[in-house]
């Protein structure tokens, strides 16, 4: 199918001279091993007014990223799934009104990438989520079918699930046998109701049924994983309406029955909204959406470890090293998720540099007792024409309490440092919160006594 990928990149464009500006939207990253890694994303050329597609490489563990494909006519990836042979896949969903997308897959770690033989040109219907247990075993999922490969993406088999008027937000498979899918239910009677479903397979495909449905006002279950265990949690509550909080769905039972419940967290102005879940090990996981919230008892209670910030998936390698991406967006995890350092990206080749203008370092020390030192940074893009931007610097309990206004005045552009003395402070965990004109950003520190 390797004319429908040279269809594809027909129209694709030089894009040495752009840069990942507030367009720029990383959506997948995933590694081959600690060195060898990939991320998709998207950003706007403004020139063209039109979204760029591109995927690029790391061989040095994310210090150098690479450009190997550009697509142009708006594109949106999937998740990007990797084996240690050097195959990986990725979906592609377009939104020019040119065709609804395509599986790709690579054969020499991301180096090229060919369209597989699913290729979807309904404008109507796109690629929305991919699941692959091994090189050879995957799925797709389209905004209304079902795919099923067995042969490495050269075949595709429909997989009928019988159920009128789905659209369709995730796929995920547990082994060879079961598998589920999540999505919208439209109702076309006089109730025009809309639910939230939760489709399961026990056949590989061959039959799929109903094993969750309710009415759940604007919000989707968009993504879902499970643990060693066969314990699973689904999510749900995307941002286009952040005034509703996120919720998860919860399964003990292997996917049989699932409860439902809305995650509240304490912390301040924030409501939390999901795109995305991995389990770390069979106790802990970690969401994306409006920020990064963490769990280490099942759901039960949930954590808040990066706010505020927009993010689209969260990778871990292994038990230590781990990745968030999102809108014009890197983090990288070497501590198992418990902090979260911003990767700026500029040693790019003739590429495309993630611009971080705006930056809030983590404190130093980390715990400390009692004095810790905390740098930020303000760009000159704060302003275009470099006037002093209204700053603060906040410092919250776990409880979302402001417990001291570190800095609150007019700043000009420039790199800082201030000073936080919690002498009579209990040990905890706190946050700072930098705010300077619309930029909003925090982090989490810990006082030990």
């Amino acid at each position: 199918m390797k004319f429908i990928l040279s269809f594809l990149l027909f129209f694709s464009i030089s894009i040495s001279a752009q840069t990942f500006d507030e367009s720029g939207d990383i959506q997948s990253i995933a590694f081959f091993n600690n060195e060898v890694g990939i991320f998709a994303g998207t950003y706007i050329d403004w020139g063209l007014n039109d979204h760029i597609g591109v995927i690029f490489k790391t061989t040095n563990g994310g210090e150098e990223w690479i450009k190997k494909e550009a697509i142009d006519f708006g594109i949106m990836f999937t998740e990007i799934f990797l084996f240690g042979n050097g195959i990986a896949y990725t979906g592609i969903e377009t939104y020019a009104g040119v065709g609804g997308g395509a599986v790709l897959k690579s054969t020499d770690y991301g180096e090229t990438w060919d369209s597989t033989g699913l290729v979807i040109l309904d404008p109507w219907e796109r690629v929305r989520s991919i699941c692959f247990l091994d090189e050879n075993n995957g799925w797709a999922a389209t905004t209304y079918n079902i795919y099923n490969t067995s042969d490495g993406g050269s075949e595709w088999e429909q997989k009928i699930h019988q159920i009128e008027h789905i659209f369709i937000y995730d796929i995920y498979f547990v082994n060879d046998s079961t598998g589920f899918v999540s999505g919208l239910k439209f109702y076309l009677d006089e109730t025009y109701l809309k639910t939230n479903i939760i489709l399961k397979t026990r056949d590989t495909g061959s039959s799929w049924e109903i094993v969750f449905e309710k009415e759940i006002e604007y919000r989707a279950i968009v993504d879902m994983d499970f643990n060693s265990q066969g314990i699973g949690i689904a999510v749900g509550g995307f941002g286009y309406y952040l005034e509703v909080p996120g919720f998860i769905l919860k399964t003990e039972d292997m996917g049989e029955t699932w409860e439902y419940s809305e995650v509240v967290v304490s912390y301040p102005d924030y409501r939390v909204t999901f795109e995305n879940i991995v389990f770390l090990n069979d106790s802990t996981a970690f969401t994306a959406g409006n920020g990064i919230v963490g769990t280490t008892d099942l759901g039960d209670s949930w954590e808040v470890y990066r706010p505020y910030t927009t993010f689209k998936e969260i990778y871990f390698f292994d038990q230590n090293t781990g990745w968030a991406v999102g809108k014009n967006n890197l983090l990288k995890t070497t501590d198992g998720g418990v902090t979260w350092n911003e990767e700026i990206l500029t040693h790019f080749e003739n590429e495309i540099e993630l611009k971080h203008d705006f930056k809030l370092s983590q404190n130093y020390p980390n715990p400390f007792n009692p004095a810790t030192k905390i740098k930020f940074s303000l760009p000159n893009a704060g302003d275009e024409n470099f006037r002093p931007l209204q700053t603060q610097l906040i410092v919250y309990d776990a409880l979302g309490r402001e417990i001291k206004t570190l800095l609150n005045k007019s700043m000009q552009p420039g790199e800082y440092e201030i000073e936080f003395d919690a002498t009579g402070l209990p040990s905890g965990v706190y946050f700072y919160r930098l705010l300077a004109g619309k930029f909003s950003q925090s982090r989490k520190m810990v006082i030990i006594r």
